[in-house]
């Protein structure tokens, strides 16, 4: 009989006690990937107003500061960098001490960067071969992976599969710094993985960056750990949770809402991406009461990397 799967957890404890807020600022980007959904980057949701936004970190950090829990904001969009007010914002979170990192195409010119730098504790860049500048994203790759911990996503548009690869391994030897994932594209960001061929999915499964995340100490949930019944361990990341097809997770107890509250683009607070457990309340409201326990997964597949980068424990047996 095979060992049973128990528990999928952080490989690096501390993460499991800092509250990850993933934040969309808005849906503008000044990209228009043809694999991304037109409410990701068409500008509908325009920008929050900053004081009231302020005001809602201030209580975040009240709260978890009162229990004792560590946080990180985490800004994505749409394209978060567009957000006129985002050097004051992260200054500010900095300055309370939390830890700041953002999920960014990389196109803001170089002086922008060297800007809020001082304010980073991480970057994920995606690379779209669609519309990046591949001098310009190296350039600023290399610049952020010598002062903070930098991540690249490689977006394996699978109709210039080969085209992607190289450009990963070109940033790989430019930048020698970096950890960087093959990223497995989903239609529209939903359950189902393009077609890609068995050749290609091998390549995303087994490929290593030359930096390896486990090396990089300052790595943000970058592998989490598969505990089984017979006290065995196995290290996975979100991309190839996805590329096994084990991203189903119903009936399981999950710490979206613990280890993870979601933002969406008009403000509303949810645990994770999933939705699990329902609307929290949104940003402008006076109060919003932030969960203290973990729920039960009623989700067919999880399908947003940073609710797979989540701890959970397996449903009881019968």
């Amino acid at each position: 009989m095979s060992p049973s799967l128990l528990t999928i957890d952080h490989l690096h404890p501390e993460h499991g006690r800092t509250v990850l807020i993933n934040w969309t600022l808005g849906n503008k980007c000044n990209y228009f990937c043809s694999y991304c959904p037109a409410e990701l980057h068409s500008g509908s949701s325009g920008w929050p107003q900053f004081e009231p936004l302020l005001s809602f970190c201030d209580r975040l950090i009240a709260h978890y500061r009162e229990v004792r829990r560590a946080l990180r904001f985490q800004f994505t969009g749409g394209e978060p960098t567009l957000y006129r007010h985002f050097p004051d914002l992260v200054k500010h979170l900095k300055h309370e001490g939390c830890e700041v990192s953002l999920i960014s195409n990389g196109s803001r010119r170089l002086n922008w960067w060297k800007e809020v730098c001082p304010s980073l504790d991480g970057v994920v860049l995606t690379h779209h071969i669609e519309f990046a500048d591949f001098s310009r994203f190296a350039e600023v790759t290399k610049f952020l992976s010598e002062h903070v911990a930098t991540h690249v996503n490689v977006a394996m548009l699978p109709t210039r599969f080969e085209e992607c690869f190289a450009e990963a391994i070109r940033l790989t030897e430019d930048c020698p710094h970096i950890t960087l994932t093959l990223k497995p594209l989903l239609i529209d960001f939903g359950a189902e993985m393009y077609a890609y061929s068995e050749l290609q999915k091998e390549i995303m499964r087994t490929y290593n960056s030359p930096r390896t995340s486990v090396e990089n100490g300052n790595a943000f949930r970058a592998k989490m750990r598969k505990s089984y019944s017979d006290h065995t361990v196995e290290v996975s990341t979100g991309s190839r949770f996805i590329l096994d097809h084990e991203n189903r997770w119903t009936s399981w107890t999950c710490h979206v809402g613990l280890e993870l509250l979601v933002v969406n683009a008009k403000g509303e607070v949810y645990r994770g991406t999933c939705r699990q457990g329902g609307r929290l309340g949104h940003i402008f409201d006076d109060s919003i009461t932030f969960p203290v326990t973990p729920v039960i997964c009623s989700q067919e597949i999880c399908h947003c990397l940073v609710d797979i980068m989540t701890t959970k424990i397996a449903a009881p047996v019968g």
